[in-house]
C-alpha cells in the first residue's frame, strides 16, 4: 500500500517518547520462562463441556445455513434458466419480421407518342402557299419561302427516318419541333402578305 502522507507519519513517529527497559527486567523475564531448564511448556487448560457443545451447535447451524443457501442458489438458477428458455421460445414463436421486401430495378421507356401526321388539308395549304410565293417572287417573301421549303424537306427526312428506324421518342420530338417552326413561318408569311 502506498503511503500518501509519509513525511507527516515519519514526523509523528519521531515525536513519540522512547523507553529503555532496565537490564534486570530481561533477567527476570528469562528466569520466569525457565529457559535454562529446556523448552518452555505452556500450561494446558480444558474448557468446560458446555463450551464445546455450543461451538458444535454453531458449526452445525452455519453448515445448515450454507447448505440452505446453496440449495436456494441452485433452485434460483434452475428457475432463471427455465424462465429464459420459456421467454426465448415464446418470443421466437410470436416473432413477426414483417412482410418480406424485395427490391427490383428496371428501366422502362416512356410510351412513344404516335407519329405526328399532318392533315392532308394542312399539307395542301403549305404547298399552295409555296406555289403562290414562287409566282410572286418578292424578296421579303422569298426568304420566308426558303425557310418554309427547308423545313418541309427536313420534315420529310425525319418522317423517312421514322419509317426506316421505327418509333423513337427523340425523332418524334424533333418532328414536332419542325412542325412548330413550319407553322410559325406560315403565320409570318400570312402576316406579311
Amino acid at each position: 500500500m502506498k503511503e500518501f502522507n509519509r513525511e507527516r507519519l515519519r514526523a509523528a513517529l519521531d515525536r513519540l517518547p522512547t523507553y529503555q527497559p532496565p537490564t534486570e527486567a530481561w533477567s527476570a523475564i528469562q528466569s520466569g520462562m525457565h529457559v535454562s531448564d529446556g523448552p518452555v511448556e505452556l500450561p494446558e487448560y480444558s474448557p468446560p463441556s458446555h463450551v464445546w457443545n455450543t461451538i458444535n451447535q454453531k458449526l452445525d447451524q452455519t453448515k445448515s445455513r450454507q447448505t440452505n443457501v446453496r440449495q436456494m442458489r441452485q433452485w434460483l438458477g434452475r428457475a432463471a434458466a427455465v424462465l429464459l428458455l420459456f421467454t426465448v421460445g415464446y418470443w421466437s414463436a410470436n416473432y413477426d419480421a414483417g412482410p418480406a421486401v424485395a427490391v427490383q430495378e428496371s428501366v422502362e421507356q416512356a410510351p412513344i407518342r404516335p407519329a405526328f401526321t399532318a392533315l392532308s388539308e394542312d399539307e395542301k395549304s403549305f404547298e399552295e402557299m409555296l406555289r403562290e410565293l414562287e409566282e410572286r417572287n418578292e424578296p421579303t417573301l422569298n426568304q420566308l419561302r426558303y425557310e418554309l421549303e427547308e423545313l418541309t424537306f427536313a420534315k420529310r427526312d425525319v418522317e423517312a427516318m421514322l419509317v426506316s428506324y421505327g418509333q423513337d421518342a427523340m425523332v418524334i420530338n424533333k418532328l414536332a419541333d419542325i412542325e412548330r417552326e413550319r407553322s410559325a413561318v406560315y403565320r409570318q408569311i400570312i402576316a406579311v402578305r
